[in-house]
C-alpha cells in the first residue's frame, strides 16, 4: 500500500486532502476487506446549510474507534457524487453510504442506476440524512446518532427496492429516481428552490417558496396515459405525483399508498382547487388523507406518461425534490432495481 505520513493521514481521514496526488496512490491500492462490509463514503460538505461540515470528523472519530472499514471523498460541484459513486464502484466498492439530503442521494443514485459495470440490485446505497428535507431517509428511518450509524453499517439489513425511471421524449434524457416523482406545483417549487435560497434559509425557504407559489402557480391540462397508451385522466392538475416510497416535500404523504417493492407507482393526481381550500387541506397532506378528497383520484401503475393537452403548455418536474426539466414525460416503475441498507427496525 503506498505509504502516507501521520499528518497525511489525518488529513485524508477528514477530508482535507481530496483527490491530490498522494491521495489519488492511496486508493489505487486501498481494495474492499473480503471478510466484513467496506463502504465508499461520499459526503457533502455544504449539506445542511454547511452543518454536515461541522458534523463529519465526530462520525469519522466513532467509525474508526468502531472498526469501521470505509474511504471517505467529499462533492465539490453539482453532479460530483454521481462520478464518486462510479468511482468507488471501479474500485471494488459494494456498500454505498451518503452522508448529506436527497439531492446527493438523488445524484449518486443516478450514479449507480447509469452505470454498466455492476447491476444496480447487487449495489447497496445507504444514508446518514444530513439534509433539508431528508425524505427517502425518513421512510426507513435511518438513524444519525453515532452508535445507531454504526450498527446499520455493520448489521443494517440488506434488501432490494424498486426505483423509477423518467424519460423526456423532446429531448432523449434518462433520469431515475428512489423516493417520489411530481409534475405541477411539485416541479413549480423545485425549479424556484434552484435559485440558491434554499442554501441560504434551509428547510424556511422551502415553506416560504410553497406559500408564494401557492398564489402564482397557474394550473394547465395535462394528459395522464396508463402504460397501454389509453388515457386515464385529463384536467388541470395542481400536482401529479407517483411514488416509489411515500414521503415528499419534508414530511407530506401524498403517496401513502405508494410500496418500495411491489414493481408499481403509487399516483396521486390532484386537481386544481383554489388556495384557500388547498390550505383548509393541508393537514392531509401530511396525515396521508389527502387521497380521500373528491378532487382527489389515486391509484398504482406500472408507468404513466404525462403530455399537455392541445390547449394546454408544459409543466415542470421534479424527482427526489430535484427540477429536470418539463412534461411530456414517462415514468416507469423498475421492479427490484437497486439494493439498498437499511436499519434492522425499518427491515
Amino acid at each position: 500500500m503506498y505509504s502516507i505520513s501521520s499528518a497525511q493521514k489525518y488529513d485524508l481521514i477528514f477530508g482535507k486532502i481530496l483527490f491530490s496526488d498522494q491521495q489519488t496512490e492511496y486508493m489505487k491500492d486501498h481494495h474492499p476487506s473480503s471478510d466484513k462490509r467496506s463502504w465508499w463514503v461520499i459526503a457533502n460538505p455544504t449539506a445542511q446549510s454547511n452543518n454536515c461540515r461541522k458534523k463529519l470528523p465526530g462520525y469519522l472519530n466513532a467509525w474508526k474507534s468502531a472498526g469501521i472499514n470505509f474511504i471517505l471523498t467529499q462533492t465539490e460541484y453539482e453532479g460530483h457524487a454521481g462520478e464518486l459513486v462510479i468511482e468507488g464502484i471501479q474500485k471494488g466498492y459494494r456498500f454505498i453510504l451518503i452522508i448529506g439530503g436527497d439531492g446527493t442521494l438523488h445524484e449518486a443514485v443516478n450514479g449507480i442506476l447509469k452505470q454498466a459495470l455492476i447491476p444496480a440490485s447487487e449495489i447497496y446505497i445507504a444514508i446518514v440524512p444530513l439534509g433539508t428535507a431528508n425524505d427517502w431517509a425518513r421512510f426507513y428511518k435511518f438513524p444519525i446518532e453515532y452508535n445507531a450509524v454504526i450498527n446499520m453499517l455493520q448489521t443494517g439489513k440488506t434488501r432490494v427496492q424498486d426505483a423509477g425511471k423518467l424519460f423526456f421524449p423532446q429531448t432523449g434524457k434518462t433520469h431515475f429516481f428512489i423516493n417520489v416523482f411530481g409534475a405541477g406545483y411539485d416541479g413549480y417549487v423545485a425549479k424556484q428552490l434552484q435559485s440558491g435560497e434554499k442554501k441560504k434559509w434551509g428547510k424556511a425557504s422551502y415553506l416560504l417558496t410553497v406559500v408564494r407559489g401557492l398564489f402564482k402557480y397557474k394550473a394547465s391540462e395535462t394528459i395522464v396515459s396508463d402504460h397501454t397508451g389509453k388515457t386515464w385522466r385529463q384536467d388541470s392538475f395542481f400536482s401529479v405525483n407517483a411514488g416509489i416510497t411515500t414521503f415528499s416535500g419534508n414530511g407530506m404523504r401524498i403517496v401513502p399508498h405508494a410500496r418500495p417493492d411491489d414493481g408499481l407507482l403509487g399516483v396521486t393526481l390532484i386537481r386544481q382547487m383554489p388556495v384557500w381550500r388547498i390550505a383548509a387541506n393541508l393537514y392531509r397532506l401530511f396525515s396521508g388523507t389527502l387521497i380521500h378528497h373528491p378532487l382527489v383520484d389515486h391509484g398504482q401503475q406500472a408507468s404513466i406518461t404525462l403530455d399537455y393537452a392541445p390547449s394546454g403548455a408544459a409543466i415542470d418536474v421534479e424527482a427526489d425534490g430535484e427540477w429536470l426539466g418539463v412534461t411530456p414525460v414517462i415514468v416507469t416503475c423498475l421492479s427490484n432495481a437497486i439494493g439498498i441498507v437499511v436499519p434492522l427496525e425499518s427491515a
